[in-house]
């Protein structure tokens, strides 16, 4: 039997290629940065970020100029590097950096979501990035995704082989994210937090939450974050508006500041999340790690974020999502229970063993 090879203690490094210089508000830079501060943590790793320039001074052409320069930034950091190297591209946005030279690499892939024919990718400058993205794709040593449901899309959509991606799952911080810390004083919040895209199935939300304001007239929507769609924004609110419900919604445009999440995902009764497509699903992982209880779909990732620590439901059952509203926030007990088991299940998750996950795999690349 062959031993399994592993490279010497200190001789991996690794050019970590995060394009932005700081975290920013998406939970893709949230998942690169936090994986980050942990791979550098670790012995055995000389973990170096390579990122944009912040100083830029060409005018007018920033966006070209990081674009153009972040290639010659990694490859002259590759060249200084001692010992065995590894880049890891932390975004599939930059995939088209593996084009370029013969660099072993490693890329993020966090959804499957761009590469679906029905993305929206009509404009010929936006199909042409997306053809790179996919070459630079193809061409990796190996792809980390952050669920099993994306590995399977990935590999479908792209035609990469299973036995090149692995699944390292994204977590929360549990020193913000717990059921610990202030909240504010609202009573029969059912929460709602992400875009207005189509993907996330905001008429089902509405709807079921005007069925179960019947029964609950006290019950208001708590709506958190920007719509990220052109249109997202006049549709909810018409949609709102035609069921009677506009009045008992809250928009907040938040979503950055993770202590001000926190206290809002403790404030409310329950999160509700319906969405049909999801590369992960951060949120339900948020509110269960705060002991907020959870209803969401049973669509793409969201059985393996939730586990049974949430009610779960076909994304288009309106009923179904009314009734498990009602039964929440009228049962103590039930809800109890379901805090209790969000907190045990949001355990599972952790930065420490995502970064883990990820060192496993230059492992595999270094060692042939």
């Amino acid at each position: 039997m062959e031993r399994k090879r592993h490279p010497p203690a200190g001789r991996i490094a690794v050019n970590y290629v995060t394009g932005a210089m700081g975290e920013g508000k998406s939970g893709y830079s949230k998942y690169a940065f936090s994986v980050l501060a942990q791979l550098k943590k670790m012995d055995g790793l000389r973990v170096g970020k390579v990122a944009f320039n912040p100083d830029s001074r060409i005018p007018h052409s920033g966006l070209i100029a990081d674009y153009s320069l972040l290639p010659v930034k990694v490859g002259l950091r590759h060249s200084l590097q001692k010992g065995v190297k590894v880049t890891h591209i932390a975004t599939h946005g930059l995939a088209y950096l593996s084009l370029l030279g013969n660099r072993p690499s490693v890329i993020t892939v966090f959804d499957a979501i761009p590469f679906e024919k029905t993305a929206g990718w009509g404009n010929p400058v936006k199909k042409a990035v997306l053809a790179l993205m996919k070459r630079g794709i193809r061409k990796a040593d190996a792809i980390i995704t952050i669920s099993q449901f994306s590995k399977k899309e990935i590999s479908r959509l792209l035609g990469v082989p299973a036995q090149k991606i692995r699944v390292a799952y994204p977590a929360v911080d549990p020193r913000i994210y717990s059921p610990h810390g202030p909240k504010f004083g609202w009573h029969d919040a059912v929460l709602y937090v992400g875009s207005e895209q189509p993907r996330k199935n905001l008429g089902v939300l509405l709807e079921s939450f005007a069925i179960a304001k019947k029964t609950i007239p006290s019950l208001r929507l708590v709506k958190v974050g920007a719509p990220q769609w052109r249109t997202g924004r006049h549709e909810f609110i018409s949609h709102a508006r035609r069921l009677g419900v506009l009045d008992a919604i809250e928009f907040i445009e938040g979503g950055s500041d993770e202590q001000a999440m926190a206290k809002i995902y403790r404030s409310a009764s329950v999160l509700v999340f319906p969405s049909k497509m999801e590369g992960f699903g951060l949120p339900p992982l948020e509110a269960m790690a705060c002991g907020t209880p959870v209803i969401c779909s049973n669509a793409a990732s969201l059985p393996e974020v939730v586990g049974k620590a949430a009610i779960t439901l076909p994304p288009d059952d309106v009923e179904g999502f009314a009734k498990a509203i009602v039964q929440v926030v009228r049962d103590r007990k039930l809800a109890a229970r379901l805090a209790k088991a969000g907190l045990l299940r949001a355990k599972k998750f952790s930065w420490k063993q995502t970064a883990m996950k990820t060192r496993e795999v230059y492992e595999r690349m270094v060692a042939g």
